[in-house]
């Protein structure tokens, strides 16, 4: 999931970041919109239109590392 987000192939360009999220194994509705929330991101943002910053922290927070401090 990392990657898309990093890379933004053109097949999930269009897609929003809860699409993206849910579509994981173990990530519902609420556990993606606490981690949207926390990093002010909306979650009917489109993979494709995500600045570098917010590439960036998407993916920092993802790092199964950073997880269990972006959803206490």
């Amino acid at each position: 999931m990392v990657e898309v987000i990093r890379e933004c192939p053109w097949e999930t360009e269009s897609m929003t970041l809860a699409e993206l999220l849910t579509s994981q194994r173990r990530w519902g509705r609420t556990r993606a919109r606490k981690l949207l929330q926390a990093l002010a991101l909306s979650e009917n943002k489109r993979i494709g239109t995500l600045t570098p910053r917010q590439r960036a922290l998407l993916t920092t927070a993802l790092n199964p590392r950073s997880m269990d401090t972006v959803l206490v």
